[in-house]
């Protein structure tokens, strides 16, 4: 679940920040991280905060490497 996230928020990093790589590389993908984590937030029960924390720092991740591998 994390990387599928991850994949989507790479995606969308990587169209937006192809032209204007220093701002949109840590825009975009804190924007799309917080609308996931309100989505998520509303959803589950507050017992259940470890699945998205892990969830969220997989899909930090793999942005992170897919983005600056793609875009180098």
């Amino acid at each position: 679940m994390g990387t599928i996230f991850g994949t989507n928020i790479a995606y969308f990093s990587k169209r937006g920040s192809v032209k204007n790589f220093k701002k949109s590389f840590y825009i975009i993908p804190t924007v799309l991280l917080l609308v996931t984590i309100g989505r998520i937030y509303l959803e589950l029960h507050p017992v259940w905060i470890f699945t998205p924390l892990v969830m969220l720092i997989i899909s930090v991740v793999y942005v992170i490497l897919v983005v600056t591998n793609k875009i180098k």
